[in-house]
């Protein structure tokens, strides 16, 4: 019995760090392509390693992300044309991220708006037009994104 019972508290001490794994997800709403590709790499990447909340890609067209945002439907966060009013900051191509309820009003995202603002800033510096080609040209995403962060010194 007593054996049972120690290999029972030590499979349950082994199986903590899977538990922690299991955060809170937010769902960011991006257009198709490349560009799509590349805003998802840099927001969901910068705030992974900045906040450790990690970020599921939904395709949406860009004109339906500010009233899925606005109506807290299936999208936390959402890119949307320049031309859009009322984002939380501009990505490199000139589109506009737009922030939900659940991002501002969630105890679980407390650390995501400001590491939003801090991205705004390092996004400040990005050449979207060269980050765009080099996703285009066959370079993954996320890998772009990375060695960009890097050379910013911003991950």
């Amino acid at each position: 019995m007593m054996r049972r019972l120690i290999l029972l508290i030590l499979f349950l001490l082994c199986m903590t760090p899977v538990w922690a794994c299991f955060g809170p997800k937010l769902y960011i709403g991006v257009e198709s392509g490349a560009a799509g590709d590349l805003n998802f790499a840099l927001v969901s990447l910068y705030i992974k390693e900045k906040t450790g909340v990690e970020a599921i890609r939904v395709e949406m067209a860009a004109q339906d992300a500010v009233a899925a945002v606005a109506a807290a439907e299936h999208v936390d966060l959402a890119t949307a044309p320049a031309t859009s009013s009322g984002g939380l900051l501009t990505l490199p191509d000139g589109t506009i991220l737009h922030v939900g309820k659940r991002v501002r009003d969630d105890l679980q995202f407390t650390t995501v708006l400001p590491a939003l603002n801090k991205l705004q800033r390092v996004l400040a510096q990005a050449d979207g037009a060269a980050l765009l080609a080099r996703v285009r040209a066959g370079e993954g995403p996320v890998a772009v994104a990375r060695s960009w962060f890097k050379a910013q010194k911003a991950l």
